[in-house]
């Protein structure tokens, strides 16, 4: 986030330098492939449930289609441990997300 912060206050001011008016600060992050995992409220989870889903998926979903550009760009450094998206799902329609690690992650820094 830092890092998005700082390359958004550089372009800010290169745009200030070529005679822009803009002041505002415009934070733009690439979207990261998300492994999902679709669940029911009713459904029971337990740890060795969970474990042998992160042994069975890679660190991000693979079969996406990139554009050359993407494909250029370096791979997130905060990506660190498999994760996915656990998305539970009520009777009601209410969905709630849970992103789950593989393993003890150390907090980002701010």
């Amino acid at each position: 986030q830092i890092e998005l912060l700082k390359r958004a206050d550089r372009e800010r001011t290169a745009n200030k330098n070529a005679g822009g008016d803009s002041n505002a600060l415009v934070v733009k992050a690439d979207p990261e492939p998300e492994w999902i995992l679709p669940t029911r409220l009713s459904e029971t989870w337990t740890l060795r449930r969970l474990a042998s889903v992160f042994n069975d998926i890679s660190m991000v979903p693979p079969g996406l289609e990139f554009s050359s550009a993407e494909k250029d760009r370096p791979a997130n450094p905060w990506r660190t441990t498999k994760r996915v998206v656990l998305a539970t799902v009520d009777t009601d329609s209410t969905v709630v997300y849970y992103i789950i690690h593989d393993g003890v992650v150390k907090p980002r820094p701010n």
